[in-house]
């Protein structure tokens, strides 16, 4: 019983594989993109809310300003469905990983205890 269940998972750990393939190709896309997000501040390129920031601290702009810039590149990230510093298919990649990792824990398991 334990070949047929050792063959099973590890059957399903390489379909989990190729599908965590086809999401890194499009998470690295999907990388690219978000890294061209930004707000323009008097003529600059903002990427992150620390470059925001480093106008607000250098005096260029007023609180409000920033909070207005900040809240622009947050909407754009989020259109681009950018959340918690990951897109989506980086999230789907994290969770194929894990996945993967303990089907192979799982899998190492079952051997040991065969033997």
């Amino acid at each position: 019983m334990s070949n047929v269940e050792i063959t099973a998972l590890e059957t399903i750990r390489k379909e989990i594989q190729k599908l965590r393939d086809k999401y890194q190709t499009k998470a690295e896309k999907e990388r690219e993109k978000v890294n061209e997000i930004f707000v323009t501040i008097k003529g600059e390129k903002c990427y992150s809310n620390d470059d925001i920031f480093g106008w607000y601290e250098a005096g260029y702009i007023n609180s409000r300003q920033y909070d207005k810039y900040r809240d622009k590149l947050e909407a754009k990230k989020k259109a681009a469905e950018y959340v918690d510093n990951k897109t989506k298919s980086e999230m789907i990649v994290k969770i194929l990983s894990t996945m993967s990792r303990n089907l192979n824990a799982e899998i190492a398991t079952i051997k040991e205890e065969e033997e």
